[in-house]
């Protein structure tokens, strides 16, 4: 049995709310076997909701609320009309389920021979039983005679109010029973419209014509919502499809009752084709933004480009901005933009801003539905993008970090994101804040996010990214960790992120404060712990260099004043133990002995490569 897929209609269809992704890998899992077991025709979803563009596919939902007063004179007088006329209000459907088979008779035998389903009595009303254990219903009772003449079929979830069945007794329409009914509705779900979702009406009409969806959009402010349609299907079904493909105008025109099943599918099929156009993927949305700052560099990033291959690469975005080389590397980047496959936009800035406002600015000029960074002379393993996009395209998680190797030369050294060497899949949110590396290496985000609540790098050249990192991380929910060296951070000696000259106690300092001040009053033992390592140890270690034992000292204790010290943290006490015993050290102002341990932790650097 399938766990996020149900059977309807011979057609499998997903259990996913319209506005999510279904369970693909789950889907990918049925074979032939399975199909012809159950009779299954094909199965069928939908993706990039709400869309720009014209699909052809679409849903119809209300997301705002009905105010009949905005309305012009004319629909006004029709949903008034419908108002005096009737008298509408929540009913039981096992209460009324004779009167129900009455209206639903009387529905059918309006409907076109070719559309008209079979009516059976005794089937319709054991339905009825089913159906009253989960919709609610609204009836519209005619106040002339008292009868109910229509009803509309509903059932919420947490974000959305699915509107499936109105029926109605064809000779009450013109007295607006349609109306009475729909506004009864959306009267009775205001609060769920502000407080949750919207209300759907279903996607775009194959089997029959109906003008009900237009009728909706016209007088109630109903709307559509573009997607993209996806059929998955049975393989013998599909030779079929294939074979009677190029003649599905004679289907279309058909009045015979299969021949419009038929024509059903092959409306589908025309939809889904249209997908396969070239013009179609360039259409589509960017799933991946990869933003690489750029300074002398293009041949570096060049290099790295051509290596890039994946199936659906139209889905990744290149973001490169040139930040004011003293080379061609810019002129270099548009020739190769020119060149290459690959969607890449190219920025540059009209004077040198350095790594984090040239992320910035990246940021806002991407497009994809995630974003990462990459470093110029950094690389991503060559399995990268078939690990990560299948993830990616599922859409539910907030932000994904995978491990890195180190590449010096010829030595290569694997290392994790986390400090304390995390190897959870589904590492918690708060950990995750404290023990996860600063760096933007090996960290993907939902562009909504970052964008949504203005998270922006620092405007200095070294610790600009501890704290996008940190607070990043704060207002993501859904975190998960990949134990695989997938980023390749190759250190070189021209390397921006290697070189100590741009080291700076004044750029940690603020780095932590931009913490400290934006991030949550919860995270309260988070930023204990973080104080502790990004800025008194940190800081401490680089003050030695800069300072004789007096200033460092005094610098010491005037980093005590900044925020309290606690060497208790329960986070702290899972850093390695050279950051707790050198921490330790630094707050109790033992300059010589720190000084000892750098030296000897230096000469071991040395031996080792």
């Amino acid at each position: 049995m399938l766990k996020d897929w149900y059977i309807y209609n011979h057609a499998l269809l997903s259990k996913a709310e319209p506005h999510e992704n279904p369970n693909l890998e789950e889907l990918n899992t049925v074979g032939l076997k399975f199909m012809l077991k159950n009779k299954i025709i094909l199965a069928r979803w939908t993706s990039d909701w709400n869309t720009a563009k014209e699909t052809g596919f679409w849903y119809v939902i209300k997301d705002d609320q009905f105010d009949i007063n905005l309305l012009k004179a004319k629909r006004r007088y029709e949903i008034n009309k419908g108002l005096k006329n009737f008298d509408t209000r929540e009913i039981n459907l096992l209460d009324e389920k004779g009167e129900i088979a009455r209206i639903n008779k009387a529905a059918f035998d309006a409907y076109p021979i070719k559309y008209r389903p079979k009516f059976i009595e005794a089937e319709f009303e054991a339905e009825i039983i089913e159906l009253n254990s989960f919709y609610k219903a609204i009836g519209a009772f005619e106040k002339s005679t008292g009868l109910l003449q229509g009803y509309i079929l509903y059932r919420k979830s947490d974000k959305v109010l699915y509107f499936d069945v109105l029926k109605t007794n064809p000779a009450c329409e013109k007295d607006g029973i349609n109306a009475a009914l729909v506004a009864g509705l959306l009267y009775e779900s205001g609060n769920f419209i502000n407080e949750k979702g919207y209300i759907l009406d279903g996607a775009k009409s194959i089997y029959h014509e109906t003008n009900f969806q237009a009728y909706l959009e016209k007088y109630f402010g109903f709307k559509r919502v573009n997607c993209v349609l996806h059929i998955k299907y049975n393989p013998l079904v599909y030779f079929l499809v294939k074979s009677v493909y190029p003649f599905r105008a004679a289907f279309y025109k058909s009045n015979n009752r299969l021949a419009c099943k038929v024509a059903a599918i092959l409306k589908m099929e025309e939809i889904r084709r249209t997908y396969k156009q070239e013009d179609w993927l360039h259409m589509q949305r960017t799933l991946l933004s990869i933003i690489i700052p750029c300074y002398n560099s293009a041949e570096t990033v060049i290099s790295y480009l051509n290596k890039v291959s994946y199936s659906n690469s139209n889905e990744i975005q290149f973001v490169i901005i040139d930040d004011c080389s003293t080379n061609d590397s810019y002129k270099q980047l548009l020739e190769y933009k020119d060149s290459s496959e690959l969607d890449i936009k190219v920025i540059k800035n009209e004077y040198n801003r350095g790594p984090g406002q040239s992320r910035n600015i990246c940021i806002q000029k991407s497009t994809g539905e995630y974003l990462m960074f990459l470093d110029a002379d950094d690389e991503l393993q060559e399995t990268f993008f078939d690990r990560i996009m299948p993830i990616l395209a599922q859409k539910t998680m907030d932000c994904i970090i995978f491990d890195m190797q180190i590449i010096k030369g010829n030595n290569k050294t694997s290392m994790s994101m986390f400090f304390n060497g995390n190897s959870e899949e589904y590492p918690s949110k708060n950990e995750t804040i404290v023990f996860v590396r600063g760096s933007t290496c090996g960290k993907i985000y939902k562009s909504k996010i970052i964008k949504d609540n203005g998270i922006a790098f620092l405007d200095q050249k070294r610790n600009e990214d501890m704290p996008f990192t940190k607070l990043a991380i704060s207002h993501c929910e859904k975190i998960m960790h990949i134990a695989e060296p997938l980023y390749l951070y190759i250190q070189g000696e021209n390397s921006l992120m290697h070189n100590k000259r741009l080291t700076n106690k004044v750029n940690a300092q603020n780095a932590f404060n931009e913490v400290a001040n934006k991030m949550d009053a919860t995270y309260s033992a988070e930023l204990e712990a973080l104080f502790l390592f990004e800025y008194v140890y940190s800081t401490g270690l680089t003050a030695l260099g800069e300072y004789g034992i007096k200033e460092w000292k005094k610098y010491i204790d005037d980093t005590k004043k900044v925020f309290r010290i606690n060497l208790e943290n329960k986070y702290f006490k899972q850093y390695s133990l050279r950051i707790r015993i050198i921490t330790k050290l630094i707050v109790k102002k033992q300059y010589c002995i720190v000084k000892l341990i750098c030296f000897l932790q230096n000469m071991v650097k040395k031996l080792r490569y």
